[in-house]
């Protein structure tokens, strides 16, 4: 195959490697949002789920303090009932010591009540808050994520479209040829040919030798930048030897 024929069967191949690097950057940059949603929200329902098992655990606490005031109600209420029928002294100042220590046991359990209640409305409120936020972004996931889902469809069917042409294309390419081609397109960031009309490597920048210049417009055989080795492809038909 002549060289010039080669070497735009290789520009070609880089257009469509450079293509399918677009599109799978692409993807990639789709994959990673949806996961960063899935992980917000994942974060979301977490706090939501904590909060829940918080406030479970502070009705129980609830219930028992509400168990407890109510078994000390009716130890008072039989105190004093006992309180009316007994005579001894000595009972009966037992019996007021009792009533007045219960009374004490009353008025902690009604204030430690009185602050799980508290607290219990304000875990209520936020709970209330943190549901309704994942509500927000569960739907806002939804419709983001049915968006992408239909972006990452169409870019995967690009992928594969641009692979089968790339295969084809590939397939008569020389495979000495194409294997150096695809080392230097993984070395040099997706840019291994580079079309050139003046004695500049437009992959480097660096000035090319008037001899090498030379050599290179007669096309007779592949050759690389002396300083980035990228392949070099001058194009016959926008100048040089036809002009």
């Amino acid at each position: 195959m002549p060289v010039e024929s080669a070497l735009a069967q290789l520009a070609a191949l880089q257009n469509l490697d450079r293509q399918m690097r677009e599109k799978m950057e692409q993807l990639e940059t789709l994959r990673a949002r949806l996961n960063e949603w899935r992980a917000r929200l994942d974060t979301r329902r977490q706090s939501v789920s904590a909060l829940r098992e918080e406030l479970q655990s502070l009705d129980g606490k609830r219930r028992e303090l509400e168990r407890r005031l109510s078994e000390e109600d009716a130890k008072m209420r039989d105190r004093r009932m006992r309180l009316q029928r007994i005579r001894n002294e000595r009972e009966v100042q037992a019996l007021q010591r009792e009533i007045e220590l219960g009374k004490q046991a009353n008025q902690q359990l009604e204030s430690d009540l009185l602050q799980v209640l508290e607290a219990l409305e304000q875990l209520q409120a936020q709970l209330k808050a943190a549901e309704e936020d994942q509500k927000a972004l569960e739907n806002e996931f939804r419709e983001d994520s049915a968006r992408h889902e239909k972006e990452l469809d169409e870019l995967a069917q690009d992928v594969e479209r641009i692979r089968r042409e790339r295969d084809r294309l590939a397939a008569a390419i020389d495979a000495n040829l194409l294997r150096r081609y695809e080392q230097i397109f993984e070395r040099r960031e997706g840019l291994a040919v580079v079309e050139i009309q003046e004695p500049i490597c437009t992959g480097c920048h660096m000035n090319l030798s008037p001899q090498f210049f030379i050599e290179l417009q007669r096309g007779d055989e592949i050759r690389l930048c002396p300083n980035c080795h990228r392949i070099l492809y001058f194009r016959v038909d926008r100048g040089g030897r036809d002009a």
